[in-house]
């Protein structure tokens, strides 16, 4: 009873300050009976059984003036409403649909940013290592031969940081063009990502016994975020932040995004087990993992440690990585947040010598 009479009197209340203007000729005729009928009501005893049904066939007749109302044009052309009113309503029966994309994917624009928008960072990356490459003496360089049963280094993760490189880097075999793709298409590098992170994952519990395997790490994610794309391409969806603005498309983006980061504090407990199982020191900070910045060295430092036991387990060199060369605190033992915000010799090493105990040679 309430909520049929309050739709109906909202709905009144809307169309009086022209907020709300009804399409078929019936409408406006009808609003007022309903009107006058909510009235009578908010004055009677609303738990007779005729009220009852009386209210529910009001809340049925509000659905459907919402539904045939003009209210996007009706906002959009009154000049005194609130800020707040000015969103694009959605449909009243299903609140997360309607035409809200915020990319036109018609438009030339919009489809160079949907496809480039990660693409400045391994450009950046890229260019900096070939630089690097280039002042180094051929001494220095790591040579094919090096690549043999090569453990996965962070090139492997992200190929296209080495897309401008001259010597042989991971993943092996890969072609320049396919580098390049990567580089222009920052979905397709995520899913290269999210390959890798396949791989490491099964590695890992064959080699511990422990762990969920990369289908069920990585599986949940990718159709969480190929969810929350679709939904903020149709609805603009990834918008809703609050709890209470959440569709189902945004809902599971974020649920995606909660357990690849519950999956990533495990796979940072895990890499330290192996290495304090040696007698050494945990290498990553897991509760880095929440803290913004700090997160993306622990991750990249994941990858160096992982991928450097990897190696040592079969007896083989570890790889030459450029990238862990040009960056000193990807490889050392121990870091921590402080360290890292004060040293800036290990932010880059052109920057300034970094001293034998802070960072190994690979």
């Amino acid at each position: 009873h309430q909520t049929g009479t309050a739709l109906i009197l909202a709905l009144a209340h809307l169309r009086d300050r022209n907020y709300l203007h009804l399409q078929e000729p019936a409408c406006p005729e009808l609003l007022t009976v309903l009107e006058t009928c909510a009235h009578r009501f908010t004055s009677s005893n609303p738990f007779t059984l005729f009220n009852l049904s009386q209210a529910l066939a009001m809340g049925r007749l509000a659905l459907l003036l919402i539904a045939s109302a003009d209210v996007g044009s009706g906002f959009a052309h009154h000049r005194r409403m609130p800020l707040g009113l000015r969103a694009t309503p959605r449909s009243a029966l299903a609140p997360w649909a309607g035409p809200r994309a915020t990319l036109d994917l018609t438009r030339g624009a919009d489809v160079a940013a949907f496809f480039l928008w990660g693409s400045p960072v391994p450009i950046a990356m890229a260019t900096l290592l070939a630089v690097r490459e280039r002042s180094e003496t051929p001494e220095k360089r790591a040579g094919g031969e090096a690549l043999e049963g090569a453990a996965r280094s962070i090139l492997f993760a992200f190929p296209s940081f080495g897309l401008f490189l001259q010597q042989p880097c991971e993943p092996v075999g890969m072609p320049r063009w396919q580098r390049l793709a990567l580089l222009a298409n920052s979905w397709a590098a995520i899913a290269h990502y999210l390959y890798y992170k396949y791989r490491i994952e099964d590695e890992l519990r064959e080699i511990t016994g422990e762990g969920l395997g990369g289908a069920a790490v990585v599986y949940p994610f990718a159709l969480a975020l190929t969810g929350g794309v679709a939904g903020e391409l149709l609805h603009g969806s990834l918008g809703n932040l609050l709890l209470g603005e959440l569709d189902p498309f945004s809902a599971l983006f974020w649920a995606g995004f909660a357990w690849i980061y519950i999956c990533q504090f495990f796979l940072y407990v895990k890499i330290n087990k192996l290495y304090t199982g040696r007698g050494n020191s945990a290498p990553l900070s897991t509760w880095g993992l929440l803290i913004p910045g700090y997160n993306l060295v622990t991750g990249i430092r994941q990858v160096h440690f992982l991928a450097k036991y990897t190696a040592e387990e079969r007896n083989e060199e570890p790889l030459t990585d450029p990238f862990c060369a040009a960056f000193p605190f990807t490889t050392k033992p121990e870091l921590g947040i402080v360290e890292l915000v004060t040293k800036v010799e290990l932010w880059y090493a052109d920057w300034g010598a970094v001293t034998p105990s802070g960072a190994d040679s690979e």
